[in-house]
């Protein structure tokens, strides 16, 4: 079995509250043999496609509805269980799923401004989780921040808390997403992410900020 959602976060703002998904990661991961998927591009959700058509067992793919960029130039390998690392340096590790990880490159440059180097990793794999990744970043990073259009709690923040824990890291995480409340707000995607602080200046900002209590 295969589910493809269509229209993840707050693509469907517009209709209101009742057509914004932030909680189908935390429901989805929770299934048994499950996989999770959230793509972070057109290139990527056809390599995603393909794979899904050949593995055997349920896979729950989130896609974005909203014309989004392409941040790959063609279509990447794709494995679960492996995240792709887009930037690669910097002591602040951005791990962002989904069409969001946009807005995660567009705050890098933000924050460089601000002589903050860091590196961006498109966490594709929500389920199964790229452990490594995440056990490397903490090791060599001295924030680690996870940028998700989903609810705080049981995402890709979720996830990666748990790996951390697991591992005894003492590196400190940001979770950046929608908070734990239920929505009231209607309008645009673009409109709500600003609201909900994931535009690219306000996650920066949110970075900045964690980022001189870390020194």
């Amino acid at each position: 079995m295969k589910i493809i959602s269509v229209g993840g976060g707050f693509s469907y703002g517009h209709q209101g509250v009742t057509h914004c998904a932030i909680e189908d990661i935390a429901i989805m991961r929770a299934i048994p043999n499950m996989a999770v998927v959230c793509p972070v591009d057109p290139y990527e959700t056809e390599a995603v496609i393909d794979f899904a058509v050949r593995h055997e067992g349920p896979m729950y793919i989130r896609l974005g509805k909203a014309g989004e960029k392409n941040l790959f130039k063609k279509p990447p390998k794709f494995a679960p269980g492996r995240f792709s690392v887009l930037s690669g340096k910097g002591d602040v590790a951005l791990f962002a799923t989904g069409p969001l990880t946009w807005n995660a490159l567009e705050a890098m440059s933000f924050l460089r401004a601000k002589g903050i180097p860091c590196r961006i990793i498109a966490a594709s794999s929500v389920k199964p989780i790229d452990r490594r990744t995440i056990r490397k970043a903490a090791q060599e990073c001295r924030l680690l921040v996870s940028v998700e259009e989903h609810n705080v709690m049981g995402g890709l923040g979720g996830a990666i808390a748990e790996v951390l824990a697991e591992g005894g890291s003492h590196a400190p995480l940001l979770r950046l997403g929608v908070p734990d409340v239920f929505l009231k707000k209607i309008g645009s995607q673009e409109y709500l992410r600003d609201y909900y602080n994931l535009s690219p200046k306000k996650i920066a900002d949110a970075i900045l900020r964690r980022a001189k209590r870390n020194r």
